[in-house]
């Protein structure tokens, strides 16, 4: 019995977490890399109160980025941000006018260099995401 028991709250917590598909958003997130070469993806799930994540990538010039993002509530909420070596914002997803976040980023890089890369749930509803990079010239 107590095996059972075990086995029956291995299998609720199995459940709870279940809607973390990284390669179901992987796949998606790729398909909108359309014209562009995969380069990377980021897994990112919000847990214990974490709501921003960052990682760095060495860009180059000459060539057009993009990040395409797909996360587990379809609500495209999640502000991406870019900055470059300095810390000087480059570009990111949302839209001061219409107060609306775009599921991705281009950009042309200008210059060769390390760029960081800034994601916030801080709004957002998502417990997991999916960041796919591409690139190509330009």
């Amino acid at each position: 019995m107590n095996k059972f028991i075990v086995s029956l709250i291995l299998l609720c917590s199995f459940v709870a977490n279940s809607n973390c598909h990284f390669e179901k958003f992987k796949h998606s997130a790729k398909k909108n890399l359309k014209g562009y070469i995969y380069l990377k993806t980021y897994k990112f799930k919000v847990e214990n109160g974490e709501k921003e994540f960052e990682h760095s990538y060495v860009f180059t010039k000459s060539r057009k980025y993009r990040f395409v993002l797909k996360e587990n509530q379809d609500l495209t909420d999640v502000k991406i941000t870019i900055y470059d070596s300095q810390r000087r914002q480059v570009t990111n997803n949302f839209n001061i006018d219409t107060k609306e976040y775009y599921s991705g980023i281009d950009f042309k890089v200008e210059k060769t260099g390390i760029y960081f890369i800034s994601y916030s749930f801080e709004n957002s509803k998502a417990t997991c995401a999916v960041s796919v990079l591409g690139f190509k010239k330009w």
